[in-house]
């Protein structure tokens, strides 16, 4: 029997030859799993609970495979904690009113493919169980120990194969665990086909289904993830390592397709780094975009990662037009995304030349806020003239501030032969931007200040700032 697969390098198609399975496969009911977040909960927050019965993912090929899966938990807490499941992914999320030890039941139903589907087995149930100690915020009983993500079969320990810890930005252990996804999980939730076709009609490459994850947790509660870049990982996948094109997308099951987060890689920790409040299953994707009319462009390699990261994208009928001149309100607009900068949509702002109704809007109005764009004398903003190039280093800097980051001062000095002609305003921020490679002036020492921007000259800026 042949199995097509197609990898994720266009064009490759493998071919495995195999002869058909024709012995029905049982279900093993000691590998079926309880995991938890961490192997403690603290009373008052949140913890993450999750059931994995043996083969529960499988699509069934022969009559009398078996599997487990899980259908419903209880807890011998005093409010009698229990509930059922009958879709995966089998989790739920639960918060300790109670401190002591903690008891969870699950039971799985063991079921057996009669050729056509899966039916429930004479032997029908098992359960399982797994205790866990609940310690007090305020002095209670013991101490709080360390965190770690554990999986559990019955009350044995499984290691921790089943989630990956999440930290925060010092190094210490978050109370949240990346869920990995795995792949009967997907296959359930038809993620596989409609990820293939997303990835077909928007050119990405991704990692595979057994590195998607899922955050658990409560809606609202804004998690800062790190996700480490593999190099052997990636490159088996066919992804660049050293790319910038990566980014974190996250799975809309309305609309079947994957939107994109943002996700900022970070050099030190070798890690995609994004913030989230949404709940759901994520991935990593290499997202390939281009323009007809770039190939020749200077700046090629830093829009094609704008545009990947959807920073950037064309002015119409696919094309990007690298030399048309770009307008304050859009190079805002491009500042603010590329830096993350949270966008604050019920502001107001006090610029008199920029209309609510106009898209740029919410833009002027947080930047107004944050100090990136002062306006000029009149009150005004001017977001439709052209933006000077001394003015795009005065609110590149402005937003660099706003958001935090602090780049590398390489002392980089250059003397431009029209300096003169940068207003006293901008000197500083010009003089910024070039002691960080990020200002090169052009092949006669001119910095041109009072020149506009074009669309090329901005998408190296905004690339360097990030």
């Amino acid at each position: 029997m042949a199995r097509t697969s197609t990898g994720l390098v266009t064009g490759i198609t493998i071919e495995v030859y195999e002869e058909p399975r024709t012995v029905p496969l049982s279900a093993d009911y000691t590998k079926n799993t309880i995991q938890f977040c961490r192997d403690y909960m603290v009373l008052g927050q949140g913890c993450y609970m999750m059931a994995t019965g043996d083969r529960q993912g499988e699509a069934g090929l022969v009559a009398g495979d078996e599997r487990y899966i899980p259908v419903s938990w209880r807890m011998n807490d005093t409010a009698g904690s229990s509930g059922s499941w009958s879709t995966p992914p089998y989790s739920t999320a639960y918060t300790a009113s109670q401190e002591g030890s903690l008891t969870t039941w699950v039971v799985f139903r063991k079921q057996v493919f009669d050729g056509q589907q899966w039916v429930d087995g004479s032997e029908s149930e098992k359960t399982s169980s797994y205790t866990i100690l609940v310690y007090s915020q305020d002095g209670g009983s013991s101490t709080i120990p360390g965190s770690g993500g554990v999986s559990h079969s019955g009350n044995t320990s499984a290691g921790d194969s089943g989630g990956a810890l999440v930290f925060n930005p010092d190094g210490s252990p978050a109370d949240t665990v990346i869920q990995i996804l795995s792949e009967q999980d997907a296959t359930a939730l038809n993620l596989k086909n409609n990820t293939a076709l997303f990835a077909q009609l928007m050119n990405v490459q991704m990692l595979p289904a057994s590195q998607w994850f899922q955050l658990p947790g409560l809606d609202g509660e804004v998690l800062k993830i790190h996700i480490p870049l593999e190099s052997a990982l990636l490159q088996a996948n066919g992804l660049d390592e050293n790319s910038r094109k990566l980014g974190v997308y996250c799975y809309d099951p309305e609309n079947k397709e994957w939107e994109y987060i943002f996700g900022k890689y970070d050099d030190k920790a070798d890690a995609m780094v994004f913030s989230t409040e949404q709940r759901g299953i994520f991935a990593l994707f290499e997202a390939h975009k281009t323009f007809p009319d770039i190939s020749d462009c200077w700046t090629r390699e830093y829009i094609e990662i704008l545009a990947a990261r959807q920073i950037v994208d064309g002015t119409g009928n696919g094309y990007f037009e690298p030399q048309k001149q770009l307008t304050r309100a859009e190079y805002l607009k491009m500042l603010i995304e590329a830096l993350d900068i949270e966008l604050e949509t019920k502001l107001t702002t006090s610029f008199i030349d920029v209309d609510k109704n106009q898209w740029y809007y919410c833009y002027a109005a947080t930047a107004q806020k944050l100090g990136i764009a002062t306006g000029v004398p009149g009150g005004c903003f001017n977001p439709n003239d052209f933006v000077l190039r001394q003015d795009m280093s005065v609110m590149a800097v402005r937003a660099l501030k706003a958001a935090g980051i602090e780049l590398e001062d390489n002392g980089i000095q250059k003397v431009f032969i029209d300096e003169s002609n940068i207003s006293e305003y901008a000197r500083e921020a010009v003089k910024t931007l070039v002691a960080r490679g990020i200002l090169t002036g052009d092949d006669k020492r001119r910095f041109l200040p009072r020149k506009g921007a074009n669309r090329a000259e901005a998408a190296k800026i905004i690339y360097l700032l990030r």
